[in-house]
This record gives structure tokens, C-alpha cells and sequence, in this order.
């Protein structure tokens, strides 16, 4: 059943919308407040049948407005999940009405009025930018946890992975460069065309996103984590902007090893790379330098931690780079044998 509906119904069918709660008693003081096409799930899920019901009274358009605490955030969650696909094909418009935690829809309304219930309403957020404010809010309240960034960056992957390409995707591929590239801040562009490469197979000719995520990531560890360089100039960089980047720091890393300035020793007391890649920047075409200057600007926290314990970034940028090794030595292998073959 779909609580309410039978009163719904003529609102619904003539708005196009239907406000979906969890119970009985939000329903009612919805409708009370002249919100009537309130409807409720009597849970936290929708049935086929349920769905069938509303959108043959006429629901075009679905928001979602579950309680605010953890379990009816957890049941929005489920629940776009469960209708994903009938919004990506576009049967069905889906939006969320978030609600404070600690607050339901009845008291919400009870508390601040109609007038601020139909404002809260008319700013609905699309199901799309919902995900992605919850997949996000960890990074944003973590920073500088690296293991937080990994876990965001592996789930935000595999939400991309369900979405096709065009518009939606390409919105939600900004949104998450912007918050898990390289570093905040780095000017992250759209995937950029391949230049011609022995090893790229044809009709490969876009880096994916999650690739030049970490291959940003990868130009963060070099500057910060002198113990990783050596290996990391290995890695075949795909992005044409991130291998020119990565020339330019070997560049640079190889002239201070030659001044007797850099000895590769992650415990000496100071790494003046960062502070040379720092100073060329100017001299440098815009867009390298911008990437550059935001590689840079990582954070003392972020830059200590890649110093000091390397090895989780490492491996968490070669599992996308080198899928398929697990540890130092297996990588070191797989890389000299690579580059062997190519030779």
C-alpha cells in the first residue's frame, strides 16, 4: 500500500509530483499543512508495486523526504539506489528534501511552519548531487586522512561506473575532481585526448577519470615522499599533462642529485624539490604551472603524512596504474620487466 494516496491522487495527478515520507503521522500533518501530495512508504523502501501505484496516479517526479537521522539517511540511500535506473533513463525524476538530523517531516513542519517547509521543498537537491554530498562528507570532514580520501575515491567509482555517458556523468566527474583530485584546489580538467603511445591500444584515446585522479596523486607523492620517486618516474602516465609534469619534476630531482643537494634519504631534514618546483612554476606555460602550484599546495599535514608513511598512497595509486600487484617488491618487478619488454 501507499499511504495517503487515495488523497493524493488529485494533487499528484495534477502536479506531476509526489512527496514520498515514512509514516502515517507525516503524511497527515503534510496534508494538514496543505502539502497533499504527501504519500508514505510505511518503511524505508519501495516496492515495484508501490512504484506502479504512484506513477499510474501520475507521479512524474519523486522527492524523497525520509527522516534525518542515520537510518532514514541509510534509506534515502537504498532507495536511489533501488530507482537509479529509472532516473537515469529518465521514467522518472527523482530529488531528496534533506532533512535536519534529529528531525522527521512531521516535526519539521510543527517547528518551522509552511512558508519554510515550501521553501525547504521548492530547493530539493537532484538524487545525483545527494549521492555525491554523502559520499563526499568524509573527505570534507577529513582532509587530511588519507585512508578517508582512498575509501571516497574507490566508492566515487564505482558510482561513476553506473552512470553512462553524457551530461550526468560528465557533471558528477567535475564534481568529484574537483573534491578527490590530486589535491584540493588543482585545476582538474575534463579527460583530454591521448597522444599517439606504442602501448595505447586503439580506440583508447580519453584517459578515464579515475586514472588521471591518481595519476595526479601519484605527482603529489613524488614531491612529497622522496623513498617513492624512483619508482614512481617508472609508472607509464597516460594524461599527457601529468607526464609532462613528471618530466619536468625528474628533471628537477635529477639536477639536485647531480648538485649533491638531494640524496634520496626520506629522513633528511629537508627536501628542498618542492621549493625548486615551487620557483619554476612562473617560468612555466600556464596550465602546467597551475597544476604544479596546486600539487603544491597539499597541506603540512598531508605532505607530513606522505613523507613519513608512504606505502598506503603508494599502493592505493598503483592499484589503479598497476592493477593486479600487491606488494613493493611485486610492483618493482612488474615495472622493470615492463619497461625490459619495451626495451
Amino acid at each position: 500500500l501507499v499511504f495517503g494516496l487515495d488523497q493524493a491522487a488529485a494533487t499528484i495527478r495534477r502536479s506531476g509530483d509526489a512527496l514520498l515520507v515514512e509514516g502515517p503521522l507525516d503524511v497527515v500533518q503534510l496534508h494538514q499543512g496543505g502539502f497533499t501530495q504527501a504519500v508514505a512508504a510505511l518503511g524505508t523502501s519501495l516496492c515495484p508495486g508501490q512504484r506502479q501505484r504512484l506513477q499510474r496516479a501520475g507521479a512524474r517526479r519523486l522527492v524523497i523526504a525520509f527522516d534525518g537521522d542515520s537510518a532514514g539517511v541509510a534509506a534515502c540511500g537504498r532507495l536511489i539506489a533501488e530507482l537509479r535506473p529509472l532516473a537515469i533513463s529518465g521514467a522518472l525524476e527523482l530529488a531528496v528534501l534533506p532533512i535536519p538530523a534529529g528531525q522527521d517531516p512531521d516535526g519539521l513542519l510543527r517547528q518551522e511552519g509552511a512558508a519554510a517547509f515550501r521553501q525547504r521543498l521548492a530547493v530539493a537537491v537532484h538524487w545525483l548531487q545527494w549521492e555525491l554530498d554523502q559520499l563526499l562528507a568524509p573527505a570534507l570532514a577529513a582532509p587530511a586522512d588519507l585512508a578517508v580520501l582512498q575509501r571516497c575515491d574507490h566508492q566515487a567509482a564505482q558510482l561513476l561506473a553506473l552512470l553512462p555517458a553524457g551530461a550526468l556523468r560528465h557533471r558528477a566527474e567535475q564534481r568529484l575532481q574537483q573534491a578527490l583530485g590530486a589535491v584540493p584546489n588543482a585545476p582538474l580538467a575534463a579527460p583530454v585526448a591521448l597522444e599517439p603511445r606504442p602501448e595505447t591500444q586503439p580506440g583508447s584515446g580519453v584517459v578515464p577519470v579515475e586514472r588521471q585522479r591518481a595519476e595526479r596523486r601519484a605527482l603529489r607523492l613524488y614531491l612529497c615522499s622522496a623513498a617513492s620517486r624512483e619508482l614512481l618516474e617508472q609508472l607509464q602516465l597516460q594524461d599527457p599533462l601529468c607526464r609532462q609534469a613528471m618530466d619536468c619534476l625528474q628533471q628537477l630531482r635529477l639536477r639536485l642529485v647531480a648538485a649533491g643537494e638531494l640524496t634520496g634519504d626520506p629522513d633528511a631534514p629537508a627536501d628542498p624539490l618542492p621549493a625548486l618546483a615551487q620557483a619554476l612554476c612562473p617560468q612555466l606555460n600556464p596550465v602546467l604551472s597551475a597544476l604544479l602550484e596546486g600539487l603544491l599546495q597539499c597541506g603540512p599535514d598531508v605532505r607530513r603524512l606522505l613523507r613519513q608513511q608512504p606505502q598506503p598512497e603508494l599502493q592505493a595509486v598503483l592499484e589503479v596504474l598497476e592493477p593486479g600487484v600487491d606488494d613493493h617488491e611485486s610492483i618493482a618487478l612488474a615495472i622493470e620487466v615492463r619497461r625490459a619488454k619495451a626495451i
